[in-house]
């Protein structure tokens, strides 16, 4: 309740990260809940990558020789890589089916593929884990 009204103070930039080791954290005792704040989670990502699309002044135009290239100088702050992939890791391997939902509500198709190729990775985990079942007909 009060930390999910209070959330919305945090910069949009590092705020998915945040809720999203918050949500990893709430999993084990309230998945219903976690799964809520991965939703904000979401919103917090696809909110943050459209100001990014919207604003200037992120890459920088190189000039040489006649030729011109532009590079993108955003380094993004807040959690790392590992943190968000074993965040999301183990919030699908509680129910890959309902995290999986979720993320294909991000906007941003690198960030999508990645967050779902982790759950992907869970599912095959849990299918090699899970005893064969042999049929005797």
């Amino acid at each position: 309740g009060a930390l999910m009204r209070d959330v919305h103070e945090i910069p949009v930039s590092v705020r998915g990260d945040l809720l999203l080791g918050a949500a990893r954290l709430m999993a084990p005792m309230d998945f219903s809940y976690a799964c809520r704040m991965l939703v904000d989670v979401v919103d917090s990502f696809n909110e943050f990558d459209s100001k990014m699309e919207k604003s200037e002044g992120w890459d920088e135009t190189v000039e040489s020789s006649g030729l011109s290239e532009s590079f993108n100088l955003l380094i993004v702050g807040g959690a790392s890589a590992v943190d968000i992939n074993e965040s999301i890791t183990r919030l699908a391997a509680i129910d890959p089916g309902r995290v999986e939902h979720v993320l294909e509500l991000l906007h941003d198709e690198k960030r999508q593929a990645a967050a779902l190729s982790l759950v992907a990775g869970v599912r095959l985990d849990q299918a090699f884990q899970a005893p064969l079942k042999i049929s005797t007909k």
